[in-house]
């Protein structure tokens, strides 16, 4: 028991020893006056610079995609009318949507969507809108797709585009069993 003493005050008087040489002012430097130091059995541990190392760090902010939300609600509308002034004459909306979407748009940028459909829309006049109006276009595409909004609009400019990478919403699978479930089945009366 007189051992186990001994080895705890000099634990303490260590702690207490190590905590005064930190707080010691260095040669030359002027400090605010010192308190008192803390007594021993009320001396915090010193910190673990294993522990201080290992503590996680902010992460990066990662790319930006359309599952993140890049666009706004009021933007994709303003999509939609020109969608349907413009190209519903010869383009259906699930032409954009689901596997089709994946296929043309998938992988690539915002940017890779904006050009493809100026260069080549109006079938009859290409290049023939606004780039707010093909940027429009866009939001209105990522809206037929339920990809997320924000509150600001997706900027009609070209490295603002090309910062954008198209991903889509991955398919509803079952948690239970891990695979699609269909519902509403024609074959259930």
């Amino acid at each position: 028991m007189a051992v186990h003493m001994r080895i705890a005050s000099g634990i303490s008087a260590l702690v207490v020893a190590t905590a005064a040489c930190a707080s010691a002012p260095t040669s030359g430097a002027t400090t605010a006056p010192q308190e008192a130091p803390p007594s021993a059995t009320t001396a915090p541990p010193p910190a673990n610079p294993v522990a201080v190392a290992a503590a996680p760090m902010a992460a990066p902010a990662g790319p930006t995609t359309t599952l993140t939300g890049v666009y706004s609600a009021a933007q994709a509308r303003r999509g939609q009318e020109v969608y349907q002034k413009s190209c519903l004459e010869c383009h259906v909306p699930t032409d954009y949507t689901g596997d089709a979407f994946q296929s043309k748009f998938v992988g690539g940028t915002a940017y890779d969507m904006y050009e493809q459909i100026r260069s080549s829309m109006p079938q009859e006049d290409p290049g023939s809108l606004t780039s707010q109006q093909y940027t429009d276009l866009v939001a209105f595409l990522f809206s037929l797709n339920g990809l997320p909004t924000r509150s600001a609009d997706l900027p009609p400019v070209a490295d603002s585009l090309k910062a954008v990478k198209v991903q889509a919403k991955p398919p509803f699978i079952h948690s239970k069993y891990g695979a699609r479930i269909h519902h509403g089945s024609s074959h259930i009366r």
